[in-house]
């Protein structure tokens, strides 16, 4: 349900679903980085790092993840979180959008 509120645009009502799932499992991580992408696009930052860490618990390397939640840090001013987040994505797997962010985050610091 969480995931057919999230493609129609009802983050609100996802939430109170994806909230009611205790944790994610591997099949329904995408659902929960959907949800944190939408709450960091509607400037609840921390909420979506509260997403991105359920998602990490499971799978610690996952690099999207690993880059999306040092996005939202980086999006709340935590530059130290941040840099570690992106550090670990990068070595899950290198990617130039984590590199860029990356080397930004670094010159805040």
């Amino acid at each position: 349900m969480g995931s057919a509120y999230l493609n129609s645009g009802y983050i609100k009502e996802a939430g109170e679903y994806i909230d009611q799932a205790a944790d994610p499992i591997p099949e329904t991580i995408s659902v929960f980085n959907a949800y944190a992408i939408e709450l960091r696009k509607i400037g609840a930052f921390a909420e979506a790092i509260t997403q991105y860490k359920k998602c990490l618990a499971i799978y610690p390397r996952h690099p999207v993840i690993l880059y999306n939640l040092g996005k939202a840090c980086f999006e709340l001013g935590n530059y130290k979180d941040a840099k570690t987040a992106l550090e670990k994505a990068m070595a899950a797997k290198p990617m130039d959008q984590v590199k860029k962010l990356l080397l930004h985050v670094e010159s805040k610091i």
